[in-house]
């Protein structure tokens, strides 16, 4: 599990404050809401609302594991998995983050 108070240890401030401005950060409290209410929930946004970067931090997060994301082409999954690698601070293809 991906201990929150780490999750930014490596990251700028700038970029850390980038990312609290997402669209989606504002929707964290209700996400988590609806996810301990409910089996399974979807999640819709604008493109660039933090759904694909952001929200596998907040489920890794919460514990909410095993968790796959999908992504319709390969060089998005392979992008977005080295992205989510490297906001987490962990080895792509290790036992938190791969594709």
């Amino acid at each position: 599990m991906v201990d929150s108070d780490n999750v930014h240890t490596d990251l700028s401030l700038d970029v850390f404050l980038k990312e609290e401005e997402l669209p989606i950060h504002k929707a964290r409290h209700e996400i988590k809401k609806c996810l301990d209410e409910h089996k399974f929930v979807v999640v819709v946004g604008d493109t660039g609302s933090g759904k694909t970067t952001q929200l596998p931090q907040y489920l890794l997060e919460w514990g909410k594991t095993p968790l796959a994301i999908t992504q319709p082409r390969r060089v998005a999954a392979t992008s977005v998995s080295a992205r989510v690698a490297s906001i987490l601070n962990e080895e792509l293809g290790g036992e938190i983050v791969g594709y």
